[in-house]
């Protein structure tokens, strides 16, 4: 099933934007965490994009009812629902939205690299989103060695995780800021 959906997620990625199926096919967060792991992110991720793709085609209800499904998988996914075709503000509040609820569970509850499947869906609308942060990606995946190397959760091996995931943030950050220091510098008028 996780397969067939993770095909799907391909397909209709690809009918869109063939680049964005390759970030998406290849990507090893989407690969553990969808596949491997089998967490229903990748279920709902899929709908999700498939409701795009239903919305591009100008099948509004048809792509409205999808994005209902995803976030019946997975709340996580509800600020799609405001994903509209050629409306720039919508779309971004969707993906700040998006973006708050994902640091909501994670200052909430533990962090889970599964928890940012999500910003996958909006591969469609920003097909750059998912290469601005493979360092953080990668750091997500990281987190993985406490567990891997010791066997268990404990406190101690939670923080090692945390370091690891902050770390790999920060590590990201310097980088967006070096790629987009003349965007920055310009909005802050600083030559």
């Amino acid at each position: 099933m996780f397969i067939g959906f993770y095909l799907a997620a391909v397909y209709f990625l690809q009918k869109l934007d063939r680049r964005a199926a390759i970030v998406f096919a290849t990507q090893p967060l989407v690969l553990l965490e969808g596949l491997i792991n089998t967490h229903n992110d990748i279920i709902a991720v899929a709908l999700g994009i498939i409701g795009i793709y239903l919305i591009w085609e100008k099948k509004q209800i048809l792509g409205r009812v999808i994005f209902l499904l995803s976030v019946g998988i997975k709340y996580l996914s509800a600020p799609i629902l405001i994903v509209k075709k050629n409306h720039r503000v919508f779309n971004i509040v969707s993906l700040i939205g998006q973006i708050a609820l994902i640091l909501y569970l994670c200052l909430t509850r533990e962090t889970q690299p599964w928890y940012f499947l999500s910003l996958f869906i909006y591969l469609p609308l920003y097909p750059r989103l998912i290469d601005d942060i493979q360092i953080f990606f990668f750091g997500l995946l990281l987190s993985y060695y406490p567990y891997v190397r010791f066997g268990d959760w404990n406190i101690e091996k939670l923080d090692m995780k945390h370091d690891i995931i902050v770390f790999f943030t920060v590590l990201n950050v310097i980088y967006l800021i070096i790629k987009y220091r003349s965007y920055i510098f310009r909005y802050l008028r600083i030559k």
